[in-house]
């Protein structure tokens, strides 16, 4: 089992004077109602910060952006790809905020990737998050919490989430946000299958799985929407994981990723709490009852497949490099 925190003590590359971690998240229950004609869903979810992280460092540069990609840590043998291209959302993100801005110089910028891509835990949205704020800084640009959330907002529905971080109930496409309180840094495991899930693919999974179902006979989205109401959430967490929402995505996702059904097995054994889907998957976490000792060692079989991890929730979306 890996600590989350022991990545952020990794030293930053040589030349590189600005260093930002971005925290990923996990859901604290996720409610998911059908196919909208724009073709996003409404959600109702509790989105938590967690202390797993990856790393941007960045440097001024004359003009253009130039992105390297570094896997380390889970990231360097789980998850899907992840490319320094167009469809980068750092990439992205650099160039919102240089239209934005009317900036000029450039900035050259390595992204240690630890978070699996496609894992379900928001990596690269808070990856695109921690940008605007690290090239922010890096070009000495004047930005404000309101206009950092519109330009993430524009690169994803759960980016906006990542410029303040903590714990917040999102709906809409994910878009809408309310700030929750952390009441305590709670502990978590985290199981990490080699493979990761596409979103879109997610979704698409899920939809399908409701086609022969009468709409009438499940929940509404408003109706499930009501049942993580903030006050209600935040009394649940705090009472333990027993009492943690489901993830709609769950029982379809992993009836296709047999990795998602060996981390959920793995956590049960290891006697850690009720384990959750985080997102669309793979990842699968459970949040520690408060004053249960951390897990043993896992066995080396299990972790040639799996990748195991604890972390802590966090109050913020990013951390400054010391």
């Amino acid at each position: 089992m890996i600590a989350a925190r022991r990545f952020l003590a990794e030293p930053a590359p040589a030349g590189f004077p600005l260093g930002l971690h971005a925290y990923c998240k996990v859901n604290l229950g996720l409610a998911v109602g059908p196919r909208r004609p724009d073709g996003f869903h409404d959600i109702a979810t509790v989105l938590q910060t967690i202390d797993f992280a990856d790393t941007l460092y960045a440097r001024p540069r004359a003009r253009g952006l130039r992105l390297r990609v570094v896997r380390r840590g889970p990231a360097r043998r789980l998850g899907l790809p992840v490319g320094a291209g167009a469809s980068n959302l750092v990439r992205r993100a650099a160039r919102q905020l240089r239209e934005a801005a009317g900036e000029r110089r450039g900035a050259e910028v390595v992204l240690v990737k630890r978070v699996p891509a496609g894992s379900g835990l928001g990596g690269g949205s808070s990856d695109a998050a921690a940008a605007l704020r690290l090239l922010s800084k890096l070009w000495g640009l004047r930005s404000d919490p309101r206009g950092m959330r519109r330009l993430a907002g524009a690169l994803g529905s759960d980016c906006a989430f990542f410029v303040a971080g903590g714990r917040a109930r999102a709906t809409g496409r994910g878009e809408r946000l309310r700030r929750l309180p952390v009441s305590d840094l709670r502990r978590v495991v985290l199981a990490l299958p080699a493979t990761g899930v596409p979103t879109a693919l997610a979704y698409r999974l899920l939809d399908d799985s409701r086609r022969p179902r009468p709409l009438a006979k499940d929940l509404t989205l408003s109706e499930r929407a009501r049942k993580i109401s903030p006050r209600s959430t935040h009394r649940t967490v705090s009472l333990g994981a027993r009492s943690l929402l489901r993830n709609d995505f769950e029982e379809v996702i992993a009836s296709h990723y047999p990795g998602i059904r060996a981390a959920t097995s793995l956590l049960r054994e290891l006697g850690v709490g009720i384990p959750r889907l985080s997102g669309s998957g793979s990842a699968v976490f459970a949040v520690l009852p408060p004053g249960r000792r951390s897990p043993g060692a896992v066995t080396r079989p299990r972790r040639r497949s799996l990748a195991v991890v604890q972390a802590r929730f966090t109050r913020v979306g990013s951390l400054w490099c010391r």
